[in-house]
Parts: structure tokens; C-alpha cells; sequence
């Protein structure tokens, strides 16, 4: 067609044009701006060299009306370069173009699908609050100058291939005239099709705009611009033109409504700003290399469905798996409600997943869990007050299941903090923190996992709140770990932790078990002391908690430390310590108010026994042989308590309490066995000197009423009488100490008096009654000497009770240490009741020698 003539300018700005109008509306614009035609060396699919127009001044097109040219088949343009004779025929004027001075189409409308395919901008492009009705093509185009779309309006939304018979035809067509660019759809959130079990992919062509392979070598912003069907920006440059320019690029506010938005494999050059940026649709940055700072704080990912991806592996809704973020990165307050893929990101700066500074800080929020998986993070990465949970979903709900967040594999080159986050379950398997790490006052409330995880510097985990299983097992921690005041309300499984440095596990509380099988703790590490009831109501009064709790059912183990079983089978120690070492002097009036205090940091003995095992062991190491002494009788008695609850062990716990733990405490206490052994002496001394008395009184005095009175056998049943009460009544597992035991004489009188008073009566009736063995053997008994001289009170000499005393005392001790002078011996009972203390000082003489040598040659 040829093109003169005048036409009013107006037509410009009329909008629904006819197709008269809109041959006649390119006419006026090729010629108000002066288009020329020149030929490329690049050659089109017919094999012919491409023609483009170039605008040599500057484009004013701010308001104008671009109709409709591909979607009406009757207009064809053609235009003559009246200097150079080339003709340029086509639908898109500003395909291949040149624009030499500025363009400016802000506020323009275009009505229909539009093409800017590789048009190239030497000086600025401005596009603010233009409206592409239509879809519109910026592939391979070039920006060297700023490019700006502020507010601008990409607001094509429908299948630019709806599925027609002549769907192919289409296409074809499509990438001819418009862009070659195009050959790949997208995915589409709400419309999944299946076939044979799989997934259509790449099935939808719903695209508003692209940018692919652009290059953008300036300043650029899109903020507030509305992207209303998908949009690609992938394999584009954000490209500085004078390296140390200092220029951005702006996404700042952007809505991308579109059910897809790609930035695959770009690369920006220079600051990129996408905070508060809008995604509704599936978002995927793979590949892309931000050079400088990438913003994204306040980001909305609002797409929610669920993932199909497996760290490096998969579909991901949100995908900036592989991106390299060469400067610093910030997503603070960011809103992920998809699960997002960043596997294999590397962060060469300093990268912040954290909370908004400013007054009403915006958490940053993984609603459905996120993969970090063979991350590197070269810089600090601030993940503190991060959520990897849905909000909003009530806790309490017992249908909800925790999504998965994973860090494993990667590696943290600074320090990373995750201070104050709640993570639904976790996985940082295999990672490798090179700094410290700091897990500070977060919660775990699904399973969390550290297996062979590496930590190379300090990493603090102060008041960290498990709720589920947490495994860190053949976890390295190569420098000092600190686990004060943490709190694992399930188990907790450490099996084959190598801890090089200082553990710290101070206030710590355990509610379930406890198992650091095959672990290694090659300097000290600390298990002292236990949080109050009060103060672990007040923090899982916590409304985070509270809720978990209650729908999980866990049952709180409060005035204990370790509420479970306790396991350090194979574990390998140099110094432990479960109180306070420095206070655990045996000779201290609070020694025992110590070992209580470890006893009561268990609540089942089998934890007792275990805990103390290894508290031995360590003390031994480190020379202190009183306190390896001490952890033993704790070991002990536990594993007599363990054996209390199994039927047919109270005779063998109350025979190894007697001779084993009341006596020596189990051959520890040499001064214990040495006491006990005197009062065995002046127990025995007491009944046999009680005997002679009776026996005086009786046969000597003639007092007849001593008849029914034998003070020596008084003497013996009531000792026999004090232990059947202990033995029946199970009090012998709460006696400890000499003292307890004497005081108990007091304490429960009531009941041996009860034992003791028919047992002597019965006694003293049979040694009354005429029966064959009452001479014999119930008799009044009394000791003799070796001429048969009978010791007796000499009625005439009162002082002679004195003297029988000592006779009884010298009696017993001879007896109980066996040596058998014979120049006394028993009559009657008392036969039997020197057996018993001969039997008791056998044993008693061997324990003494013993427990001795034992601590002589330690």
C-alpha cells in the first residue's frame, strides 16, 4: 500500500479502530517520525534478508492507540523508503526495529497482540502506564538506554493457541511472525490435565508479555506494573553498559497475576529490587545470577499447591533452584506459600530470610516448608524469627501434617543463624557449618533431623524447644556445643556424636528418652541441674506450645530432668558431670543432699544406673576415685530398685542391702565398714552381757520373777524384729546411711514393737514348759569359762556388773573376728547367737581387709 496523504492527527487516539483507520493511523506515525527502512545481513525463514525501520529522532507516542494488526487478516502494512527504495511489508512495524533517540510510549494503549521482537532502544524507552491489551513480544530486544514500564498494564490473560482443529496452524504462524521465541507454554496452577497417570506440562500459552533473551543495558523498572497472564523474562541480561555504572533494576511492587513467571538463567549485572513484589502464579528464577543485591523483601509467592520436586529433582512452584546470588540477598518478610526449591543456590553474600526491621515486623514465612539442599552460603545467612510452618492454621488441629523443610548437604561458610525460627520437621543432614551456628529459642515442632551434620565452630541451640524425635546422629562438633536450657520433649538421639569440644547441655530437660549410644565427648561435658516445675510450665504455657501439646497428647515428666531411658552404651567420656563437681566432697554435711539431687534428675532407675555407669567412668578418668566411688553405690542401689519391681528379688535386694550396701556401701566406704563392724560387736556384746544378767538374777539372786524375764533374748529379737519390719515393709530401699538407720529405730517402733512383742512372749512361754529340748535349749543361757567357771553377778560385789560387762564385750570380739581363744564359751541359745556373729565377722573381717587394700592401692 502506498502511504500519503494527510490525516488528522486524532486518529492516534481513537481507539477501536477499523482497519482503514488503522492503515491510515501507521501511515501518519511512519511518516510523523520520519521511519526509514534498512536490510539486514540476517535472513527470515524464507531465506530472505530481514528489512526493520529505524526511527532516527526521538518517539512521542505517550497516549496513542496501536490497533489491531495480527488478529485482522485484512491489514497488511507496507511502507517505501522514499531515500534508499527498500520496502518494508509486515504486521509488526516494530519488530527488528531501531529506535535511535528516545521512545516514549507512556500511557499508549495497544489493543492487540504487538511485537517488539529484537528492536533495539539506543537512548531511553518508557513505557509508564502504557496498556498492552494484547499479548505483547520483547524477545531478544535490546534496551540500552533505561528501560522503563512503571504502572504499565500487560493485561492478556487468554490461550494465544486455544485447542482448535487449526491449534498447529496457529502456532506455526505465531512463531513467524510474531516470535520464534515462544515454542515452550507453561504450566498452568488450576488447570492440571491427566493422561495415562501423567501430567500434560508446557500445555498453556496464557502469556501477557515476554522478555526472553532481552538485554537490558541500563537502568530498568517495572514498578507497580500488572502482569495479568504469564510472563517470561528467561535467558535475559540485566547488563551494565560502562562497567561501576551504578544502575538497578526495579520490580518493586510488580503484580504478576499470571498463572506462570519465568526469570530462567538471567543475569543481572546490577541491583535487582523486587520487594514487595506480587506472584500469583508458579515462579521460577532457575539458573539466574544476580551480581549485585537482590531484593526481595516483602515478596508474595501466593501460589499454593503442593510440590513435586526433591531437592534438585522435580517441579517446583517456586523454583530458584541453581540461581547465584553474587552479592547480598534479602528476603526479609518474605511470604512463600508454596514450598520453594533454592537447591544447589549459592549465596556469595550475606543473605537475610528474617523479619522486616521496620515498626510491625512482616515474618518471613515458608508456609508449605522450603529445600535448601547443596546450598552454599559464603556469607552470614540470617534465617532468625523465620517460619517454616502455615500460620494460620490452627496447631491444635491433629489432621495437620508439618511440611518438610531441608537444608541438607549444604554448607554455611559464616555464621548462620536460625535464632527464634519454627521449623515444622528439618532436615540439615550431611550440612557442613564452617562458622558458628545459632539455634537459639527455635522450635522443632515436627521431627528434627542432624545426622552427620558437621560443626565446625560453636553452635548454640539455648533454649531450643523440640517437640518431636531430633536425631543427631554421628553429628561432628568440632568446637564447642551448647544445649542450655533446650528442651526435648521426645527422644533425643545423639548415637555416635563426636563432641571435640565443651557440651553444654546445663537446665537442659529430656522428657523422653535419651540415647547417646557410641557417642564420644573428648573434653567435659555437662548434664547439671534441671529446670523447675515452675519454669517449664512457663515456657510451654507458651501459645505456640500450648496448643502442640495439647493435640499430640504428650505427657510432661515435671521435677525431673531425663524423663525416659538413658543410653551410653559404648560412650566414650573424659569428664562429665551431672551436679556440681566442686560441692562433692565426701566429707561435706551435703553429700548426701547430692547424690539425691543426681538421683532426682531421673525418673526411671534404669536412667539412674546408666547415667551413673558413665559418671563412674568418667571420674576414674579423671583420677577422682571418692566420686567414682560414689557413682558406683548410685549405680547399684538403681539396679537394686530395677530388680525390686521383678518378682522373687525382695529376699536377694534386702540380703545384698544388709550385708552389701548398709555395712560398706559396696566396699567403697572403708570408715563405714569399720563403724558398722564396733556396733556388730557391741550388739552382740550387749546380748550376751543382757544374758548373764537374766541368768544372775534368776539362779544366783534367786529372784523368781527373772523367770519370765530373759533380757538377752529381748536384746536379740528386738534387733531380729527392727530388720523383719524393714525387710516386710520394703523401708530398707530408703536407708542410706547409719544414722537413717538408727533413726528408724524411733521412726517405726510402732511396727517392730508389734513384731517383737508376741515373738518374745512366745519364746519365753516355751522356755517355761516342760519339753524334752527346754533344758537344752531354752534354758537361761550364759557364757562359762574354760574351767567351767560360769560368769554370773556376785551379789556381794556390785561392781561386778561392770566387770561382766567388759567379759561380754571381750566375748563378742574375739567371736566376731574368729580367733577362738577358747577360754570362754556359750551355754544354751547363746551357742546359736555366737554362730551368727562368728558367720557375720567371717564375712565382715573380709570385707574390711578388702575395701582397704581398695583404696589403699588406688
Amino acid at each position: 500500500m502506498s502511504l500519503n496523504g494527510s490525516v488528522d492527527e486524532s486518529i492516534f487516539y481513537k481507539k477501536n479502530k477499523t482497519s482503514e483507520e488503522a492503515k491510515k493511523f501507521w501511515e501518519m506515525f511512519f511518516r510523523k517520525f520520519h521511519a526509514r527502512v534498512e536490510e539486514l545481513e540476517e535472513v527470515d525463514v524464507n531465506g530472505q534478508k530481514v528489512k526493520r525501520l529505524v526511527f532516527e529522532k526521538d518517539i512521542t507516542a505517550g497516549g496513542f492507540v496501536f490497533p489491531k494488526l495480527f488478529e485482522n487478516d485484512k491489514v497488511v502494512l507496507e511502507y517505501s523508503d522514499p531515500k534508499t527504495g527498500l520496502t518494508w511489508v509486515g504486521k509488526f512495524p516494530f519488530k527488528h526495529a531501531l529506535f535511535k533517540k528516545k521512545a516514549s510510549f507512556n500511557g499508549a494503549i495497544f489493543e492487540g497482540i504487538m511485537s517488539f521482537y529484537k528492536a533495539t532502544f539506543e537512548e531511553e524507552a518508557t513505557f509508564d502506564n502504557a496498556t498492552f491489551k494484547g499479548y505483547v513480544s520483547f524477545d531478544r530486544a535490546v534496551f540500552k538506554g533505561t528501560a522503563r514500564f512503571n504502572d504499565a498494564k500487560f493485561e492478556n490473560a487468554e490461550d494465544l493457541f486455544p485447542p482448535t482443529a487449526n491449534r498447529e496452524d496457529q502456532m506455526k504462524r505465531f512463531w513467524k511472525e510474531v516470535s520464534p521465541e515462544l515454542r515452550v507454554g507453561h504450566e498452568h496452577p488450576q488447570k492440571k490435565k491427566l493422561r495415562d497417570g501423567s501430567y500434560y506440562t508446557n500445555d498453556f500459552y496464557e502469556f501477557s508479555a515476554t522478555f526472553i533473551r532481552a538485554s537490558f543495558q541500563n537502568r530498568v523498572s517495572f514498578k507497580n506494573a500488572t502482569f495479568y497472564g504469564a510472563t517470561r523474562f528467561s535467558f535475559s541480561k540485566f547488563e551494565e553498559e560502562s562497567p561501576g555504572d551504578s544502575f538497578y533494576v526495579e520490580f518493586e511492587k510488580t503484580k504478576f497475576l499470571g498463572p506462570s513467571t519465568e526469570f530462567i538463567k538471567c543475569t543481572f549485572h546490577y541491583e535487582s529490587r523486587f520487594d514487595n513484589t506480587e506472584f500469583r502464579g508458579y515462579v521460577n528464577f532457575k539458573g539466574s545470577v544476580f551480581e549485585k543485591f537482590a531484593e526481595f523483601s516483602n515478596a508474595n509467592f501466593l501460589v499454593d499447591v503442593e510440590t513435586r520436586s526433591a531437592g534438585r529433582f522435580g517441579f517446583s512452584p517456586i523454583d530458584f533452584r541453581g540461581v547465584r546470588f553474587k552479592g547480598d540477598a534479602s528476603f526479609r518478610g518474605a511470604q512463600f506459600y508454596s514450598k520453594p526449591n533454592f537447591s544447589e543456590a549459592h549465596f556469595e553474600g550475606s543473605v537475610a530470610f528474617t523479619r522486616t526491621i521496620e515498626m510491625g515486623a512482616r515474618y518471613c514465612t515458608f508456609h508449605r516448608g522450603a529445600d535448601f539442599v547443596e546450598c552454599v552460603f559464603e556469607k552470614e545467612a540470617d534465617f532468625q524469627w523465620c517460619i517454616f510452618r502455615e500460620p494460620s492454621i490452627p496447631v491444635i488441629n491433629p489432621n495437620y501434617e508439618y511440611p518438610q523443610t531441608s537444608f541438607a548437604r549444604s554448607t554455611f561458610k559464616d555464621v548462620a543463624a536460625f535464632d527464634f525460627a519454627e521449623f515444622g520437621k528439618a532436615i540439615f543432614n550431611f550440612a557442613v557449618f564452617e562458622k558458628g551456628a545459632r539455634f537459639n529459642y527455635t522450635i522443632f515442632y515436627d521431627e528434627a533431623q542432624f545426622e552427620e551434620t558437621k560443626f565446625r565452630e560453636p553452635v548454640e541451640f539455648h533454649s531450643t524447644r523440640f517437640i518431636e524425635n531430633v536425631r543427631f546422629k554421628s553429628t561432628f562438633f568440632d568446637s564447642i556445643a551448647e544445649f542450655p536450657e533446650a528442651i526435648f520433649l521426645q527422644s533425643a538421639d545423639f548415637s555416635g556424636a563426636i563432641f571435640n569440644n565443651r557440651a553444654d547441655f546445663k537446665r537442659a530437660f529430656f522428657n523422653g528418652d535419651a540415647i547417646f549410644r557410641d557417642a564420644s565427648f573428648r573434653l567435659s561435658v555437662d548434664f547439671s541441674e534441671k529446670p523447675t516445675e515452675e519454669e517449664l510450665r512457663k515456657v510451654l504455657s507458651d501459645v505456640r506450645l500450648k496448643d502442640v501439646l495439647l493435640s499430640k497428647k504428650i505427657q510432661i515428666n515435671f521435677g525431673y530432668k531425663f524423663g525416659g531411658k538413658v543410653d551410653f552404651s559404648h560412650t566414650s567420656v573424659t569428664a562429665m558431670k551431672f551436679v556440681e563437681l566442686d560441692k562433692l566432697i565426701p566429707e561435706s554435711s551435703d553429700y548426701e543432699m547430692l547424690l539425691q539431687e543426681f538421683a532426682g534428675l531421673f525418673r526411671v532407675p534404669e536412667a539412674i544406673i546408666e547415667s551413673a555407669r558413665i559418671q563412674r567412668v568418667s571420674f576414674d578418668k579423671e583420677g577422682k576415685r571418692e566420686e567414682a566411688d560414689r557413682m558406683f553405690v548410685l549405680e547399684m542401689r538403681a539396679r537394686r530398685r530395677v530388680r525390686s519391681e521383678r518378682a522373687n528379688m525382695k529376699i536377694r535386694n534386702f540380703l545384698e542391702w544388709l550385708i552389701g550396701d548398709l555395712p560398706s556401701e559396696y566396699g567403697t566406704n572403708w570408715r563405714r565398714i569399720i563403724w558398722v563392724s564396733l556396733l556388730v560387736v557391741l550388739y552382740f556384746g550387749i546380748a550376751y552381757w543382757l544374758e548373764i544378767l537374766s541368768y544372775s538374777f534368776y539362779t544366783e539372786w534367786d529372784i523368781e520373777w527373772f523367770k519370765w524375764l530373759d533380757l538377752g533374748m529381748f536384746w536379740t529379737l528386738f534387733g531380729v524384729s527392727y530388720l523383719v519390719v524393714l525387710y516386710y515393709r520394703g523401708i530398707f530401699e530408703n536407708i542410706t546411711t547409719l544414722e537413717e538407720f538408727i533413726s528408724g529405730i524411733r521412726r517405726y517402733w510402732k511396727y517392730w514393737v508389734i513384731v517383737l512383742g508376741p515373738t518374745y512372749l512366745a519364746w519365753i512361754g516355751l522356755s517355761n514348759f516342760s519339753l524334752p529340748f527346754n533344758a537344752r535349749v531354752l534354758n537361761k543361757a550364759t557364757i562359762q569359762l574354760s574351767n567351767n567357771v560360769i560368769i554370773a553377778l556376785n551379789p556381794e560385789n556390785p561392781g561386778s556388773c561392770f566387770g561382766t560387762l567388759l567379759n561380754s564385750l571381750y566375748y563378742s570380739l574375739v567371736t566376731f573376728t574368729t580367733l577362738g581363744y577358747g577360754d570362754m564359751h556359750p551355754t544354751g541359745w547363746l551357742k546359736a547367737l555366737s554362730a551368727a556373729e562368728a558367720l557375720t565377722g567371717a564375712v565382715f573381717m573380709a570385707l574390711i581387709v578388702a575395701v582397704i587394700a581398695r583404696k589403699w592401692m588406688r
